[in-house]
């Protein structure tokens, strides 16, 4: 089995979140268009507001283990949106964009974890917010271990 290399991941998670039926279907439903995806984005000249909602593969991250048989690999991905919505009661504000972006990260995850479909893909559990309103970005930590066999085939 070849290694996983880190170009080929960045695309299939990238790949993944572009084609979900069902990230699509509640883009669709909230915003009446699918998500923009980057695998990158300039920090210097952002994505403007008409490109949300949008998800963005921002960092990724490979550690080795003491095993030469062991990787894992780490990536950060922010799911963004638009939402000037702002509803008060009482003494309780909510803006609702950063209520939005929790279920956009939520679905987000779910569509990799069909897409990658592996007991070694997971979520690190470490989910971090950009609140610059009216933009909400939540963020999340998605990693993949790549355990290789260093045994040889029992059965030839």
């Amino acid at each position: 089995m070849d290694q996983l290399k880190a170009a080929d991941f960045i695309a299939a998670a990238r790949d993944a979140l572009a084609a979900d039926a069902d990230l699509l279907a509640w883009c669709r439903e909230q915003f009446s268009r699918d998500p923009a995806v980057y695998a990158g984005v300039d920090e210097t000249s952002p994505p403007a507001q008409d490109d949300y909602p949008l998800i963005a593969i921002v960092d990724l991250r490979t550690t080795a283990g003491a095993a030469a048989n062991r990787r894992t690999f780490e990536m950060d991905i922010g799911f963004g949106l638009v939402n000037e919505t702002v509803t008060a009661s009482g003494l309780s504000t909510t803006y609702e964009g950063m209520l939005q972006a929790e279920t956009f990260r939520e679905l987000g995850e779910l569509a990799l974890l069909r897409a990658f479909k592996s007991p070694h893909a997971r979520f690190t559990g470490e989910a971090e917010k950009l609140n610059l309103y009216p933009i909400f970005v939540s963020f999340t930590t998605f990693a993949v271990d790549e355990i290789q066999s260093r045994r040889t085939p029992r059965f030839k």
